[in-house]
């Protein structure tokens, strides 16, 4: 029995659960822009992609091509989905605690990262601005607000909590918490703003208003540049005129990559440690303008980098991600000496057991070179850049065509959207390509 139960023990710690999924036909239609083949596709997939990634990857991934394909009401469903999903995840379980530290972060559900939390709520809100239903948009937004002012805090609680499991295992490393620049989102302001003048809430388009140009003297870093448009927005504009804003997102939010670094050992062995890191992705689109059939046309303006914010707050939590690594890693030795150490004992060797605890506590040594495994789960079609743009327009029905231009101005993507410019609606053009 005692054999049985160490081999157990053994096989379990020297285990790693993989988190690659493959998705090259979704990412082919999404690219080329078939984002309903894309949306299909991964509906064909989707049984294998919960096993492997979870029912949070899955939420989040389906929203997004749902929002892409124009299925606006699954796509507020499933990014919903995911949003309850982050917040009933974020307290993790003492069980999934223990096994993240044990095994490593693959043996959890997926938690989503902060970016991903974020604009869950930003393109739910989206999709209830296409159902036209702003009142459900506007809760969105706030509910994006408030995650934003919290994501300090809450990393601060897991250090705090890692540095104390570290200090009770009589480690003399803690946590390195790095400063992040990221603490609001224009595009999140810049949404309610414009729903706020829809519904002449003045209180809260000021509030938003004035949230916008915070972001951009506040978080120099991230916001660089402020759009010259954002002047022109007001809470309102002459009888018969109404404003028209645009929001374009282009390219693709960064992926999780893996990283592996050789970790000395007390004894002179040495160890592997494993943590994700985020890689950034092209971005072909330089430049988005917007055509109207009326023969107007304005240039849209960078808002926000979706890619800049998410490496900030994932460099926020990245310590994180290495803490825990590093205490796998030392717990897997300390581990293997205990079973060294008693494969020695003379009562031990006498029943037959000293083979077997040598046995073991070799497997833990040369298993921790192979065993430890970074967590690269993340979700897969969240946009790089969000670009916007406005017009002072009379009211009236128009056809927009917007257009998507790389680097030397050649046109790579369009997209075309019928709509009726009306004061007291949410005059919002949308398009996408993850090009």
């Amino acid at each position: 029995m005692k054999k049985a139960l160490l081999l157990v023990l053994a096989a379990a710690l020297l285990c790693s659960c993989s988190s690659l999924v493959e998705l090259g036909d979704v990412d082919h239609y999404a690219i080329t822009g078939d984002f309903t083949f894309a949306y299909e596709q991964y509906q064909r997939q989707e049984k294998d992609i919960r096993n492997s990634q979870g029912d949070l990857v899955c939420s989040l991934d389906l929203g997004m091509l749902a929002y892409a394909s124009g299925a606006y009401a699954e796509a507020a469903r499933s990014l919903e989905t995911a949003s309850r999903l982050i917040d009933s995840l974020y307290t993790i379980s003492i069980s999934q605690s223990l096994g993240t530290y044990l095994f490593n972060d693959n043996v959890r559900l997926y938690q989503g990262e902060d970016f991903e939390s974020v604009y869950a709520n930003v393109f739910s809100a989206l999709s209830y601005l296409k159902l036209r239903e702003p009142e459900d948009a506007l809760v969105e937004i706030r509910a994006s607000i408030e995650k934003q002012s919290l994501l300090k805090s809450r990393y601060l609680e897991e250090v705090q909590r890692l540095d104390q499991l570290s200090l009770s295992k009589g480690y003399s490393f803690y946590t390195n918490p790095q400063s992040s620049r990221f603490s609001s989102s224009a595009l999140s302001y810049y949404l309610g703003m414009v729903i706020a003048r829809a519904q002449k809430d003045y209180s809260t388009f000021e509030y938003c208003q004035g949230a916008v140009d915070k972001a951009y003297s506040s978080q120099v870093l991230l916001y660089p540049n402020k759009p010259a448009f954002l002047a022109q927005e007001a809470f309102s504009y002459a009888k018969g005129q109404a404003r028209l804003n645009a929001v374009a997102f282009t390219g693709l939010a960064p992926e999780k990559i893996e990283v592996k670094e050789a970790m000395d050992l007390p004894g002179g062995w040495f160890g592997i440690i494993a943590y994700p890191e985020l890689q950034r992705r092209p971005d072909m689109i330089a430049s988005v303008v917007v055509s109207l059939d009326n023969g107007i046309s304005f240039r849209l303006e960078r808002l926000e980098s979706l890619t800049d914010i998410a490496l900030d707050t994932f460099s926020y939590k990245r310590e994180t991600y290495i803490t825990k690594t590093i205490l796998r890693t030392l717990g897997r030795d300390v581990a293997a000496n205990v079973f060294l150490g008693l494969s020695n004992d003379d009562d031990l060797r006498e029943a037959g057991l000293g083979g077997l605890l040598y046995m073991v506590g070799s497997l833990f040594k040369l298993g921790g070179l192979v065993s430890e495994q970074a967590d690269v789960r993340s979700s897969h079609y969240f946009p790089s850049t969000a670009w916007a743009g406005g017009i002072t327009l009379n009211e009236g029905s128009y056809t927009a065509r917007i257009s998507f231009y790389s680097a030397v101005g050649t046109l790579i993507d369009t997209r075309v959207e019928k709509l009726e410019v009306k004061a007291g609606n949410v005059n919002l053009i949308q398009a996408l390509s993850y090009l």
